[in-house]
């Protein structure tokens, strides 16, 4: 009975790692990067990273909310007390970098962007109570600070 019990386990573990491949796969077509151009981080990489990371989003960044108002989107057709809840922001990256539930990797670049990093993210489950969660590889640059792109996979 226990090696049933294995030889399921161990098929099941090899289908979520096929699953997860695909997605991986599927994400860089959809973000234009190679497969080839991916170098796994190591977990001590991705600590020094996440700790850059964190000193640099709160010096050029701050608290940020996690939500805006239709007060704050002047012109919009939003009305003024309507509160709209962002997707993600630095700290969900952050937190997403910090679990690391699937791999991170520095793409091969050759530009003046410090690091571009792939990662897997998932939106805080407050998103996900209020039905704009979202998931998916997002792809970001440390310098500039900025999001390059997100392949989401799925949102409520």
């Amino acid at each position: 009975m226990r090696n049933i019990i294995k030889l399921i386990k161990e098929y099941l573990h090899q289908k979520e790692e096929k699953k997860s491949l695909a997605l991986l796969h599927w994400s860089c077509d959809k973000l234009a990067i190679s497969i080839s151009d991916l170098i796994l981080v190591t977990d001590e990489e991705c600590e020094q990273i996440i700790n850059q990371l964190e000193q640099q989003i709160a010096k050029e960044i701050g608290d940020e909310p996690y939500t805006v108002s239709g007060a704050d989107l002047p012109g919009s057709n939003i009305p003024a007390d309507y509160v709209i809840p962002q997707a993600y922001t630095w700290r969900d990256i952050i937190r997403c970098l910090k679990q690391r539930t699937k791999q991170v990797y520095r793409i091969k670049t050759e530009t003046s962007m410090g690091d571009v990093l792939l990662f897997y993210y998932c939106s805080s489950a407050e998103t996900w109570k209020q039905l704009c969660g979202r998931a998916g590889y997002m792809l970001i640059s440390t310098n500039p600070l900025a999001e390059i792109g997100f392949a989401c996979h799925r949102m409520n």
